[in-house]
C-alpha cells in the first residue's frame, strides 16, 4: 500500500512538472509572436498602393543644367603663376574685377619703377628750360612732377599747347611718357581680372604652374546664365507649349527648382531628335552641369485638368514637407514629390515610382 502511494505521488509530481514546463514554453512562444507583431513594419504602417496605367504615366525627361555663356581664360604672356595666387580650384566664385591669375613679373616691375623715377627726374630738371621758353606753363609742370609716384600708374600727361610743344618735344618728355605707358600696358598682361561675377567651371592649372602665351588655363561661367537642356524625340514636341511650367528634381527625387519651356532647336546628334531648352529659377552656380529629371506641368486650366487625370490622389497625412515615405522590401525610403493639385484631405501627384507603396501614416515610422 505504501509502495503504491509513493508511485502515485511520484507520477503526480512528474505530471505537474511536465505541465509547468509546457505552460512556460507556451508563454515564451507567445511573447516572441507578440514581439514580431510589434516590430513588423507592415503591421504598424498604413500602406497605399500607387500604380499608373500605361496611358497615365507623366512625361518626364532627362536633362542637364548648363551655362549659356562660358569664357576661356588665356594669358597674353608666358611665365609662372605666383605661389600666393588666389585659389584656382573648380567651384571657386569671384566678383567682377577680382584678380584670378597673377604671373611672376619682378623684372618688368623693376623696369617700371626705374622708368618712372627717370621720368620724374627729367621733368624736374627741365623746369628751368620750360620757365624760360613758356613761363605761363611752369606751374602746370611743377604740379605734374609732384603727382608722379614710383608705385602708381603714371598720371596722364598734361595737354601740351603750341607754345610749349617744341620745348617738350626737344626735352623728350612726351616720348618718355609714352614709353612708360607701353611698359605699364605690357605689365597688365601678367594679370587676368574677372570680366563678370561668376564661378570657375574648369581648371587646368594651379598655383606655381608654368604657363605659355594663349594656353587655356581656366573656364569660367557668369551668374544668372544657367539653363536646362534635354534631348527629345521629334515626335514628342507636341507636348511642349509656350512658357510651359516644369519642375526639376535630382536623380534621387529631391526637388531642385522650377522653370519654363523656352524652345526647341535642331539636335546635332541625330536627325530625329531635338534639343529642348528650359529656364531655371534657381540660379545657383553650384548646380552647373548637374543631371536633373524634368517634370512637365502646365499653368492653363485645360492642361492642368489633363495632368490631374494622369496623377494619383494620396492623403495629405502622407505628405511631410513635400516628401512621402515609400515601403519597399521591408525598407522605408523618403522621396520628394511635386504636387499638381491639393484639396482639404488629399493631394494629386504624378512623379512617384510605379508601382509603389505609400505610407499614409509616416508619423508611425519613428514609433
Amino acid at each position: 500500500m505504501n509502495k503504491n502511494l509513493k508511485q502515485k505521488i511520484g507520477l503526480f509530481g512528474f505530471l505537474l512538472i511536465l505541465i509547468s514546463l509546457i505552460f512556460f514554453i507556451a508563454l515564451y512562444l507567445k511573447a516572441i509572436q507578440n514581439e514580431d507583431h510589434v516590430t513588423s513594419p507592415k503591421d504598424v504602417l498604413n500602406l497605399m498602393r500607387v500604380e499608373y496605367n500605361a496611358s497615365e504615366k507623366p512625361l518626364t525627361l532627362d536633362g542637364v543644367i548648363i551655362s549659356q555663356r562660358e569664357e576661356k581664360v588665356k594669358m597674353d604672356a608666358s611665365g609662372k603663376i605666383e605661389d600666393n595666387n588666389p585659389s584656382l580650384e573648380v567651384g571657386k566664385t569671384f566678383k567682377k574685377g577680382d584678380i584670378l591669375i597673377k604671373l611672376e613679373r619682378i623684372d618688368i616691375l623693376y623696369k617700371i619703377l626705374e622708368e618712372r623715377t627717370l621720368f620724374k627726374k627729367l621733368i624736374i630738371e627741365s623746369l628751368p628750360k620750360i620757365e624760360q621758353s613758356s613761363p605761363s606753363t611752369l606751374n602746370k609742370w611743377k604740379e605734374y612732377s609732384t603727382s608722379i609716384s614710383r608705385l602708381e600708374l603714371i598720371p596722364e600727361i598734361p595737354e601740351i599747347s603750341k607754345e610749349e610743344e617744341s620745348i617738350i618735344s626737344h626735352l623728350g618728355i612726351d616720348l618718355h611718357y609714352y614709353k612708360i605707358k607701353q611698359i605699364e600696358l605690357e605689365a597688365e598682361k601678367y594679370f587676368y581680372t574677372a570680366p563678370f561675377d561668376g564661378k570657375i567651371s574648369q581648371s587646368f592649372v594651379s598655383k606655381g604652374s608654368k604657363v605659355s602665351k594663349n594656353q587655356k588655363l581656366l573656364q569660367i561661367i557668369p551668374e544668372n546664365s544657367l539653363t536646362v537642356t534635354s534631348l527629345i524625340a521629334s515626335k514628342d514636341q507636341q507636348y511642349f507649349g509656350e512658357n510651359q511650367l516644369v519642375y526639376f528634381t535630382s536623380e534621387k527625387g529631391d526637388t531642385i527648382s522650377k522653370g519654363n519651356f523656352i524652345g526647341l532647336v535642331d539636335s546635332t546628334t541625330r536627325f530625329d531628335t531635338l534639343t529642348a531648352q528650359f529656364s531655371i529659377e534657381k540660379q545657383d552656380l553650384f548646380l552647373a552641369y548637374q543631371k536633373v529629371i524634368i517634370h512637365l506641368q502646365s499653368d492653363d486650366t485645360e492642361n492642368k485638368e489633363r495632368n490631374i487625370q494622369k496623377g494619383v490622389a494620396i492623403p495629405n497625412s502622407a505628405i511631410i514637407d513635400n516628401h512621402v515615405y515609400l515601403l519597399e522590401n521591408e525598407q522605408v525610403f523618403k522621396v520628394a514629390v511635386t504636387p499638381i493639385d491639393r484639396s482639404d484631405d488629399s493631394t494629386i501627384i504624378n512623379n512617384l515610382p510605379s508601382p509603389s507603396f505609400v505610407i499614409t501614416n509616416p508619423q508611425a515610422i519613428s514609433q
